[in-house]
């Protein structure tokens, strides 16, 4: 993928998270990501940095789905 692609999806990925706050989830799982200090607006990172904030996104977002079936 292309750096740009990386960010876009990072960025559809937090779109999902603040959803899942809104809608008054508990984000528990979520707190290893809140530690990580890229964000999907932090264009002048590095690809590989977004690329690791994306997959410890996704990683916390299938926590929270097997924790939380609907």
């Amino acid at each position: 993928m292309y750096k740009d692609e990386v960010v876009l999806l990072h960025d559809f990925l937090v779109r999902i998270k603040v959803f899942l706050e809104k809608g008054g989830a508990s984000l528990s799982c979520f707190e290893e990501y809140e530690k990580n200090p890229v964000r999907p607006y932090h264009i002048h990172r590095k690809k590989k940095e977004h690329e690791a904030a994306l997959f410890l996104l996704a990683k916390c977002l299938e926590r929270f789905f097997r924790e939380n079936p609907r």
